[in-house]
């Protein structure tokens, strides 16, 4: 207990340092950019976070569940290697694909150069999928603060170079991408230096078809969580217009707050619940989650409110007057992030008996409603 007490404060600091220079300086890059251009890098980074997705095929997040299956340190080696073989062949495959069809992608991504915007995203993105991969290692072996140095040194590095580019390079998105592929240049090494004794040149055909009878229902569920979470943001933009765009991603923004909080949470709560329900009778593990649930709860209730009365003062001292229609959008997407947030919490149980399927169907038939419903209401109400 004590050893999840420590990581879950090297989480929480993380979360906290994490968030406060991001909202340090979000005043300094949306104003410097512009709400066209903070549109294009919104729209940027949502294909970052799909192509990741497509990268991984998910099976990093198998290592949540499944590491605890594999009992000898052999084992463990074995099936974190096959994990990482597995994202590593994709990735080159996928990296690939994606710049052979790059002038057919960026259309719908802020009709951006292929070679100097779109090619820099897809491998950063590669990069940033290896850098996760190891952080999720450091979190299953419950090593809070080797995860927290290397969250720490993209965060100061990413913001050092990001500064210096927007000021003294060009106050463009493409600053803002060389940024992100430098910093996750120089850290991914770092970060798989950390991990490197885990890590075998083998593939075990065992952990191939454990991992991925484990994850192929969760990446449909990934994929359509994506589409309820960022398709509006391509509706917005191509039914719209990019300012639109970048006024919503900065009510998200703003509203992802309440994420990075409890996301540092459940990272040392997901271990710790695996850990419990898998090592004591259901009768002795439910007392002890159910208050652990309750703060929870109550801890995400209490950041929405927090968003919620203080949003307008932000607004109104850090931010320029364009970017005053974000307001009501921050009121609606607290809402749907205190849902979200207590999902995810659900979600955990659910997973601890690995029935991924159920989530992966009730996740499918919300993206296809958010798609319709965006279909019918942006063309009428726009963003």
């Amino acid at each position: 207990m004590g050893k999840v007490l420590s990581n879950s404060i090297y989480y929480t600091i993380g979360a906290i340092v994490k968030a406060f220079a991001s909202f340090l300086l979000l005043p300094v890059f949306t104003n410097k950019l512009g709400a066209e251009q903070y549109g294009i890098l919104s729209l940027l980074q949502t294909f970052s976070i799909i192509l990741a997705t497509v990268m991984t095929l998910a099976v990093e997040r198998s290592l949540y569940r499944l590491f605890y299956d594999y009992h000898t340190e052999e084992e463990q080696s074995r099936f974190l290697s096959t994990v990482f073989w597995l994202i590593c062949i994709n990735s080159l495959f996928v990296i690939t694909l994606t710049i052979v069809l790059g002038r057919f992608i960026v259309p719908y991504v802020g009709d951006v150069d292929v070679y100097t915007i779109l090619l820099p995203v897809v491998l950063y993105t590669f990069l940033s999928a290896t850098i996760n991969f190891s952080q999720i290692v450091m979190q299953v072996e419950q090593n809070g603060k080797q995860f927290f140095f290397i969250s720490l040194l993209v965060l100061i590095i990413y913001n050092v170079i990001a500064l210096f580019l927007m000021f003294f390079y060009m106050p463009t998105v493409q600053s803002l991408v060389y940024a992100s592929f430098a910093t996750f240049f120089i850290v991914s090494p770092i970060a798989f230096y950390k991990i490197r004794k885990r890590i075998l040149f083998t593939i075990d055909r065992q952990c191939v078809y454990a991992v991925f009878r484990y994850s192929s229902p969760m990446l449909l569920m990934i994929m359509f969580a994506w589409v309820l979470n960022f398709s509006d943001r391509l509706f917005i933009a191509n039914m719209s217009n990019y300012e639109d765009v970048g006024i919503y991603s900065l009510a998200a923004k703003i509203v992802s707050i309440i994420g990075l909080f409890s996301g540092a949470v459940f990272q040392a709560y997901g271990p710790y619940f695996y850990n419990i329900a898998n090592t004591l009778p259901e009768k002795d593990a439910k007392p002890m989650l159910k208050e652990t649930n309750s703060i929870i709860t109550l801890i995400v209730c209490l950041l929405g409110i927090a968003i919620v009365l203080f949003s307008k003062t932000v607004l109104y001292l850090f931010f320029s007057s364009e970017y005053a229609p974000t307001l009501i959008y921050i009121y609606m997407l607290t809402v749907s992030m205190v849902f979200t947030q207590q999902s995810g919490l659900l979600n955990v149980m659910i997973y601890q008996n690995k029935k991924t399927m159920a989530i992966s169907m009730i996740t499918v038939l919300s993206g296809i409603m958010s798609l319709l419903l965006n279909y019918v209401f942006i063309p009428i109400y726009g963003a």
